[in-house]
């Protein structure tokens, strides 16, 4: 707004004074009145012959309220203008900011979060009202280009609460607004986003096709939030298992069945500390925290090398009294030292044996 006003010095009678060429002083209920350009400073108006002349708009206010005076003083003498209206200038930028005012705290990767959106002209009054007030959209983007809405839903007087959510964790994520129809934008503090709760587990290193029974077996193992996020903060032991029910950690058959991540990984330099000792076709690897469970790809487990065998009547189980005079049955079986038949596999044991 630019006040094109006019200040006649008069004497107590009402008559203007030709010969007051001194100063008077200006103000307004903003506080923000100036002469000679927006947000000046200048608070004083120079009279001649007794008159002000600010007829070229020479006095400016930046503060938009209703109901502004503008008051001339000198000494003890003060005087008002009428009352009026200082409206919003065009837009200029836009401040976003959490809900209800200031920073944005920390944010979690799997749930929604209020932002406040608000225009502003260069002299930072809200677009609220007026020929100006702004009812448009923003575009929304972040630093990691996961943001979602990224069109914000229409102003009501120059501000928006939007609801929005950053699925990928990050350190310094930054949101930026845009004006759709324009160019004017504005920025948000740098704020964390941090992985959500625990969903699910991923096999980062699966397990290759097929292993002898006993042999390590390499899994890298990944705990995620619902985004892929991985929960850095994840350091516990969970459950493994496998569908033979023989998985140990550390050596074949020690009995540990508990695998502890560290930073939300299990295993990172890959070392073959998992031992499945039962030979088996299409076996899965599970990890188990309360309701979440995954499970490895399939793979085969078979026979380790021949370590020994039985001797028994045909069909199993014990050789009874025989005659001597007849020949009979005996069943030998080759087995590994994990009591698997040597029934296939690179071991598979197709030789004779010595009676």
């Amino acid at each position: 707004w630019s006040a094109a006003a006019s200040a006649v010095s008069q004497p107590p009678v009402g008559h203007r004074t030709p010969g007051f060429n001194g100063t008077g002083t200006i103000s307004d209920p903003t506080g923000t009145i100036s002469e000679g350009a927006p947000g000046g400073g200048d608070v004083t108006i120079q009279f001649a012959n007794g008159l002000y002349d600010g007829s070229g708009g020479t006095l400016y206010i930046t503060g938009a309220q209703a109901g502004i005076v503008v008051t001339v003083y000198k000494g003890g003498i003060s005087n008002d203008s009428a009352a009026f209206t200082v409206e919003p200038a065009v837009l200029d930028s836009f401040t976003v900011e959490a809900q209800g005012g200031g920073s944005i705290g920390t944010q979690a990767a799997d749930t929604a979060f209020n932002i406040d959106i608000t225009a502003y002209d260069v002299y930072g009054n809200v677009l609220s009202s007026g020929p100006n007030e702004f009812v448009g959209t923003v575009d929304i983007s972040d630093t990691t280009t996961t943001i979602a809405p990224v069109v914000s839903g229409v102003f009501v007087a120059g501000v928006r609460t939007e609801s929005v959510q950053v699925t990928q964790a990050a350190v310094g994520d930054v949101i930026t607004v845009t004006n759709s129809a324009g160019v004017e934008t504005g920025a948000s503090n740098a704020f964390t986003v941090v992985p959500g709760v625990l969903d699910h587990f991923t096999f980062d290193l699966q397990p290759v096709a097929t292993y002898e029974a006993g042999e390590g077996i390499a899994v890298r193992i990944f705990a995620e939030d619902v985004q892929g996020n991985l929960k850095s903060g994840y350091t516990q032991g969970v459950t493994v298992s496998d569908s033979t029910g023989t998985i140990s950690e550390g050596a074949p058959g020690s009995g540990d069945t508990v695998i502890t991540f560290t930073n939300g990984v299990y295993n990172a330099g890959a070392a073959a500390n998992l031992f499945v000792t039962q030979a088996a076709a299409g076996v899965t690897i599970t990890v188990t925290d309360g309701a979440v469970i995954d499970s490895s790809n399939a793979f085969d487990v078979e026979p380790a090398v021949v370590d020994y065998f039985t001797v028994e009547a045909q069909g199993g189980g014990n050789i009874g009294p025989q005659v001597a005079d007849t020949a009979f049955n005996i069943d030998i079986t080759a087995y590994d030292q994990y009591g698997n038949v040597l029934s296939s596999g690179v071991n598979a044991f197709n030789d004779t044996v010595e009676i």
